[in-house]
């Protein structure tokens, strides 16, 4: 549901209301950084956040990559 207001309305509940944010992907990231893979093996994913100043939105797309990369099968 692109452009619904999600974040909009989540704003206001915090803002106003009391809520406090929580995503549901943030353990998933919070694991994958404790675990510290290797992105193409030459990289790892703290070292990736680090450099990017933790911004996850800007290190996906590199994150991303470098897993399809190891996930190909090999070819005969």
């Amino acid at each position: 549901m692109a452009h619904a207001g999600k974040d909009t309305a989540g704003a206001h509940l915090i803002d106003n209301h009391g809520y406090t944010r929580y995503g549901c992907a943030d353990p998933v990231k919070e694991h994958a950084y404790l675990l510290d893979v290797r992105v193409n093996g030459s990289i790892s994913l703290s070292m990736l956040l680090e450099i990017l100043d933790y911004d996850w939105d800007r290190a996906a797309p590199s994150w991303d990559a470098g897993m399809r990369k190891r996930s190909k099968p090999a070819t005969p």
